[in-house]
Protein backbone atom coordinates (compact mmCIF):
# COMPACT_ATOMS: atom_id res chain seq x y z
CA UNK A 1 0.00 0.00 0.00
CA UNK A 2 2.51 2.78 1.03
CA UNK A 3 4.41 1.48 -2.33
CA UNK A 4 1.69 2.33 -4.61
CA UNK A 5 1.13 5.62 -2.38
CA UNK A 6 4.61 6.60 -3.59
CA UNK A 7 3.93 5.85 -6.77
CA UNK A 8 0.89 8.23 -6.53
CA UNK A 9 2.78 10.36 -5.30
CA UNK A 10 5.14 10.60 -7.74
CA UNK A 11 2.04 11.04 -10.28
CA UNK A 12 1.03 14.18 -9.18
CA UNK A 13 4.37 15.76 -8.48
CA UNK A 14 5.34 15.17 -12.22
CA UNK A 15 1.71 16.80 -12.83
CA UNK A 16 2.85 19.83 -10.56
CA UNK A 17 5.78 20.10 -12.58
CA UNK A 18 4.17 19.97 -15.76
CA UNK A 19 1.66 23.01 -14.25
CA UNK A 20 4.69 24.83 -12.51
CA UNK A 21 6.41 25.03 -16.38
CA UNK A 22 3.08 26.24 -18.08
CA UNK A 23 1.89 28.61 -15.64
CA UNK A 24 5.51 29.75 -14.85
CA UNK A 25 5.99 30.84 -18.81
CA UNK A 26 2.24 32.55 -18.47
CA UNK A 27 3.30 34.33 -16.27
CA UNK A 28 6.29 35.94 -17.94
CA UNK A 29 4.07 35.95 -21.21
CA UNK A 30 1.42 37.82 -19.78
CA UNK A 31 3.63 39.65 -16.71
CA UNK A 32 0.95 38.44 -14.21
CA UNK A 33 2.30 37.81 -10.92
CA UNK A 34 -0.94 35.96 -10.00
CA UNK A 35 0.75 33.07 -12.86
CA UNK A 36 4.27 33.64 -11.42
CA UNK A 37 2.68 32.87 -8.09
CA UNK A 38 0.64 29.69 -9.07
CA UNK A 39 3.96 28.38 -10.72
CA UNK A 40 5.71 28.69 -7.35
CA UNK A 41 2.87 27.05 -5.42
CA UNK A 42 2.95 24.13 -8.28
CA UNK A 43 6.46 23.81 -7.86
CA UNK A 44 6.06 23.72 -4.18
CA UNK A 45 3.34 21.19 -4.58
CA UNK A 46 6.20 18.57 -6.75
CA UNK A 47 8.32 19.26 -4.34
CA UNK A 48 6.26 17.82 -1.55
CA UNK A 49 5.25 14.85 -3.71
CA UNK A 50 8.17 14.02 -4.42
CA UNK A 51 9.43 14.07 -0.97
CA UNK A 52 6.53 12.01 0.10
CA UNK A 53 7.18 9.18 -2.34
CA UNK A 54 11.14 9.17 -1.70
CA UNK A 55 9.85 8.19 2.26
CA UNK A 56 7.93 5.73 0.67
CA UNK A 57 10.42 4.37 -1.09
CA UNK A 58 12.75 4.43 1.83
CA UNK A 59 9.62 2.48 3.84
CA UNK A 60 9.90 -0.14 1.05
CA UNK A 61 13.83 -0.61 1.20
CA UNK A 62 13.99 -0.67 5.13
CA UNK A 63 10.55 -2.97 4.89
CA UNK A 64 12.84 -5.54 2.77
CA UNK A 65 14.31 -9.02 3.40
CA UNK A 66 18.25 -8.01 5.22
CA UNK A 67 18.93 -11.97 6.03
CA UNK A 68 22.21 -12.14 5.66
CA UNK A 69 21.99 -14.41 2.47
CA UNK A 70 19.69 -12.08 0.68
CA UNK A 71 22.37 -8.83 1.96
CA UNK A 72 24.95 -10.67 0.60
CA UNK A 73 23.30 -11.17 -2.59
CA UNK A 74 21.73 -7.76 -2.96
CA UNK A 75 24.10 -5.24 -0.96
CA UNK A 76 27.20 -5.66 -1.96
CA UNK A 77 29.34 -2.36 -2.89
CA UNK A 78 29.61 -3.55 -6.31
CA UNK A 79 26.50 -2.37 -7.16
CA UNK A 80 25.59 1.39 -7.54
CA UNK A 81 23.65 3.19 -4.61
CA UNK A 82 21.42 4.64 -6.94
CA UNK A 83 20.30 1.69 -8.24
CA UNK A 84 20.27 -0.18 -4.58
CA UNK A 85 17.91 2.45 -3.05
CA UNK A 86 15.67 3.64 -5.83
CA UNK A 87 15.12 0.50 -8.30
CA UNK A 88 15.84 -2.73 -6.84
CA UNK A 89 12.86 -2.61 -4.37
CA UNK A 90 10.44 -1.59 -7.28
CA UNK A 91 12.19 -4.01 -9.47
CA UNK A 92 8.96 -6.06 -9.83
CA UNK A 93 7.42 -2.77 -10.64
CA UNK A 94 5.74 -1.95 -13.86
CA UNK A 95 6.92 -0.02 -16.35
CA UNK A 96 5.41 3.47 -15.80
CA UNK A 97 6.17 3.04 -12.08
CA UNK A 98 9.88 2.87 -13.28
CA UNK A 99 9.37 5.66 -15.66
CA UNK A 100 7.97 8.29 -13.11
CA UNK A 101 10.60 7.07 -10.38
CA UNK A 102 13.13 7.84 -13.23
CA UNK A 103 11.74 11.29 -13.72
CA UNK A 104 11.41 12.23 -10.21
CA UNK A 105 15.14 10.97 -9.90
CA UNK A 106 16.27 13.30 -12.58
CA UNK A 107 14.73 16.57 -10.76
CA UNK A 108 16.15 15.33 -7.44
CA UNK A 109 20.04 15.07 -8.89
CA UNK A 110 18.89 18.40 -10.82
CA UNK A 111 18.31 20.25 -7.77
CA UNK A 112 21.32 18.35 -5.91
CA UNK A 113 23.13 19.57 -8.75
CA UNK A 114 22.10 23.28 -8.86
CA UNK A 115 22.50 22.97 -5.15
CA UNK A 116 26.13 21.67 -4.72
CA UNK A 117 27.71 23.62 -8.15
CA UNK A 118 25.51 26.62 -8.69
CA UNK A 119 23.61 27.69 -11.39
CA UNK A 120 26.06 29.58 -13.50
CA UNK A 121 27.11 27.69 -16.28
CA UNK A 122 30.94 26.34 -17.60
CA UNK A 123 32.37 25.29 -20.51
CA UNK A 124 35.89 22.72 -20.42
CA UNK A 125 38.63 23.51 -23.04
CA UNK A 126 37.97 21.85 -26.43
CA UNK A 127 40.09 19.07 -27.68
CA UNK A 128 40.48 21.19 -30.89
CA UNK A 129 39.85 25.09 -31.79
CA UNK A 130 40.06 24.19 -35.37
CA UNK A 131 37.09 24.60 -38.02
CA UNK A 132 36.63 23.21 -41.26
CA UNK A 133 34.91 25.88 -44.02
CA UNK A 134 32.34 24.00 -45.80
CA UNK A 135 30.69 26.56 -48.65
CA UNK A 136 29.81 29.15 -46.25
CA UNK A 137 29.43 27.33 -43.09
CA UNK A 138 32.17 27.25 -40.78
CA UNK A 139 32.13 23.71 -38.69
CA UNK A 140 34.60 23.56 -35.27
CA UNK A 141 36.58 19.79 -35.20
CA UNK A 142 35.27 19.76 -31.78
CA UNK A 143 31.71 19.16 -33.56
CA UNK A 144 32.47 16.70 -35.73
CA UNK A 145 34.15 14.68 -32.85
CA UNK A 146 31.47 14.92 -31.48
CA UNK A 147 29.18 13.51 -34.70
CA UNK A 148 32.03 10.56 -35.57
CA UNK A 149 32.29 9.43 -31.52
CA UNK A 150 28.12 9.12 -31.57
CA UNK A 151 28.65 7.07 -34.44
CA UNK A 152 30.97 5.03 -33.38
CA UNK A 153 29.34 4.31 -29.87
CA UNK A 154 25.93 3.51 -31.98
CA UNK A 155 27.80 1.19 -33.83
CA UNK A 156 29.23 -0.42 -31.05
CA UNK A 157 26.06 -0.29 -28.87
CA UNK A 158 24.78 -2.53 -31.62
CA UNK A 159 27.13 -4.93 -32.14
CA UNK A 160 27.08 -5.53 -28.08
CA UNK A 161 23.27 -5.84 -28.23
CA UNK A 162 23.52 -8.03 -30.80
CA UNK A 163 26.79 -10.25 -31.25
CA UNK A 164 27.83 -10.35 -27.40
CA UNK A 165 26.54 -12.87 -24.68
CA UNK A 166 26.19 -9.97 -21.83
CA UNK A 167 24.16 -7.65 -24.58
CA UNK A 168 21.70 -10.36 -25.35
CA UNK A 169 21.34 -11.04 -21.50
CA UNK A 170 20.46 -7.32 -20.99
CA UNK A 171 18.05 -7.41 -24.16
CA UNK A 172 15.89 -10.79 -22.09
CA UNK A 173 15.46 -8.87 -19.01
CA UNK A 174 14.36 -6.13 -20.41
CA UNK A 175 11.93 -7.87 -22.59
CA UNK A 176 10.77 -10.43 -19.82
CA UNK A 177 12.66 -10.55 -16.31
CA UNK A 178 10.93 -13.92 -15.13
CA UNK A 179 11.80 -15.26 -18.06
CA UNK A 180 15.44 -14.17 -18.26
CA UNK A 181 15.61 -15.64 -14.49
CA UNK A 182 14.26 -18.67 -15.23
CA UNK A 183 16.95 -18.82 -17.94
CA UNK A 184 19.49 -18.18 -15.62
CA UNK A 185 20.19 -14.47 -16.14
CA UNK A 186 20.49 -12.28 -12.95
CA UNK A 187 18.18 -9.44 -13.25
CA UNK A 188 20.53 -8.13 -10.79
CA UNK A 189 22.84 -7.96 -12.70
CA UNK A 190 21.66 -6.61 -15.40
CA UNK A 191 20.59 -3.91 -13.81
CA UNK A 192 23.85 -2.82 -12.49
CA UNK A 193 25.43 -3.66 -16.02
CA UNK A 194 22.93 -0.97 -17.79
CA UNK A 195 23.77 1.64 -15.01
CA UNK A 196 27.82 0.88 -15.37
CA UNK A 197 26.43 1.54 -19.69
CA UNK A 198 24.57 4.68 -18.78
CA UNK A 199 27.63 6.06 -17.06
CA UNK A 200 29.95 5.56 -19.29
CA UNK A 201 27.88 6.85 -22.18
CA UNK A 202 26.85 9.78 -19.60
CA UNK A 203 30.82 10.09 -19.11
CA UNK A 204 31.01 10.83 -22.96
CA UNK A 205 28.84 13.15 -23.42
CA UNK A 206 29.69 15.02 -21.03
CA UNK A 207 33.89 15.09 -22.12
CA UNK A 208 32.49 15.65 -25.72
CA UNK A 209 29.67 18.19 -25.22
CA UNK A 210 31.60 20.39 -22.72
CA UNK A 211 33.35 22.27 -24.60
CA UNK A 212 30.50 23.27 -26.74
CA UNK A 213 27.39 23.62 -24.43
CA UNK A 214 27.11 25.58 -21.35
CA UNK A 215 26.45 23.06 -18.51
Amino acid sequence: MIVEFGAFALVLALGFSVGQAILSGLGRWRRSAILAGAGEGAALAAFLGVAMAFFALMHAFIGSDFSVANVAANSHSEKPLLYRVAYQPLAEASVLVLLIVSVALHFVMLGLGLWFFGAEGSRTPAFATASIALGDVNVSVQSLLVIATSIALIGALGLFFERTLYGKALRATAVNRIGARLAGISPEFAGVLTFALAALLCAFCGVLIGPITTV
